[in-house]
């Protein structure tokens, strides 16, 4: 079947696209995951090198900008997965006390992020 069988965080990454056929849905992830991977890491690794540029010392290009929001979004989606985070869920309740509170926080940080990038 699918590569992300195992992990929920990874069923949002590569999802299901025959949902009602196993093996149809086992060739597609054959032919399209390693690029799909591939794309991921390129994403993050434009994001990574361009970090300098949050801090005013250039421009990002439009294409730099893209690949962080695809990062960012592959980012919050995986970590949302984790937390099981749904629409109805506030960032002002958070409690501080809560094991998950500093994950909860990068999860809506990174919310914040994708926001302003799309914006």
């Amino acid at each position: 079947m699918g590569s992300s069988q195992g992990d929920p965080s990874l069923h949002r990454l590569f999802p299901t696209a025959y949902a009602d056929d196993p093996e149809r849905d086992a060739g597609y992830h054959a032919l399209v995951r390693d690029e799909l991977l591939e794309r991921r890491f390129h994403s993050l690794d434009v994001l990574e090198q361009t970090l300098d540029a949050a801090d005013g010392r250039r421009e990002v290009t439009g294409e730099e900008l893209s690949a962080w929001m695809r990062a960012l979004n592959d980012l919050r989606l995986v970590l949302g997965t984790q937390l099981d985070v749904t629409e109805d869920d506030d960032p002002a309740d958070i409690d501080p006390s809560d094991p998950d509170a500093p994950a909860w926080a990068i999860y809506h940080y990174l919310a914040m992020l994708l926001t302003f990038v799309v914006d």
